[in-house]
C-alpha cells in the first residue's frame, strides 16, 4: 500500500502537479529538490508557456520543470518525495509497499547546451537501513532522445538496474514492501561556455507497463 492505495485502486498518480505546486496531495507530502544556490531547481510551470509537444491523454495544465545545474564540470541533481504507506506520514513509522504495482510510469522532456555523457536515473531509498546507517537503495536506468516532444518512460518495478547499499541481501520484492524515498537523479559533463539543461516531467504515476511505441523500458536499453 501506498499512500492508502494499493493496484487495485487502479493507477496511483503521484505527481498532482496540476495544482501548480510542490505538494503531492496523493502522498500527503512535499516533493524535495536540490537546490543551485538559494534557489531550487524544481518548479512547476503552465505547459502552455513552453512549446512542448505533449504526448496523447496529457493533460495541458502544469508539469515539473527541472533545471539541474553544473557544479565543478558535473551535473550531479535531482528532486524526490517520499512514500509513506499512509497519506502524509512517516516513512519511518508507515513504510510504503509498491509490490502490488507493475511499473512506474511518466512522461518527459528536455534539452540540453554544452552538456555530453547525460544520464538519467530513478532512485527508490528503502527500509530497513543497514547496520552502517545506509539504506538499501533500487535504480533504474533509462534514456531519453533530446527534444521537446513528450516521451512515456516506463520502468519495470520488478526488474531495477541495479541495487546499491544492500548489505543485508534483500531481494527485490521485499525491498519494494518497504519504501522510504523515491528521486529523480539526473547527471551530465559540463562541456563548454553557460551550459543549460531544462528537463519537464508530467504524470508521474505507479501503474501497470506501458505497452506504448513510443515507450521507452529500462531492460529494452541495459
Amino acid at each position: 500500500m501506498v499512500g492508502g492505495k494499493t493496484y487495485v485502486d487502479g493507477p496511483f498518480l503521484i505527481d498532482d502537479v496540476e495544482d501548480f505546486n510542490l505538494v503531492s496531495e496523493t502522498l500527503g507530502r512535499d516533493w524535495i529538490p536540490d537546490y543551485d544556490g538559494k534557489d531550487p531547481i524544481l518548479s512547476a510551470i503552465d505547459l502552455s508557456s513552453v512549446g512542448l509537444t505533449l504526448a496523447v491523454g496529457q493533460s495541458e495544465n502544469a508539469a515539473f520543470a527541472v533545471k539541474p545545474t553544473s557544479k565543478s564540470g558535473f551535473v550531479n541533481q535531482g528532486f524526490g518525495v517520499p512514500v509513506p504507506g499512509e497519506v502524509g506520514q512517516s516513512t519511518l513509522d508507515f513504510p510504503g509497499d509498491i509490490t502490488s504495482f507493475p511499473a512506474l510510469n511518466f512522461l518527459i522532456a528536455h534539452e540540453a547546451s554544452h552538456l555530453t555523457s547525460i544520464q538519467f536515473q530513478v532512485l527508490l531509498e528503502c527500509y530497513p537501513e543497514n547496520d552502517g546507517g545506509g539504506f538499501p537503495t533500487l535504480f533504474w536506468n533509462y534514456s531519453v532522445i533530446e527534444g521537446t516532444e513528450f516521451t512515456q518512460v516506463s520502468l519495470d518495478l520488478s526488474a531495477p538496474s541495479g541495487i546499491i547499499d544492500n548489505d543485508n541481501s534483500l531481494s527485490v520484492e521485499t525491498l519494494l514492501s518497504q519504501t522510504r524515498f523515491l528521486f529523480f537523479f539526473f547527471s551530465a559533463v559540463d562541456a563548454g561556455p553557460n551550459p543549460t539543461w531544462d528537463v519537464y516531467l508530467d504524470d508521474i504515476n505507479l501503474g501497470d507497463i506501458e505497452r506504448d511505441p513510443s515507450s521507452v523500458l529500462n531492460w529494452e536499453l541495459y
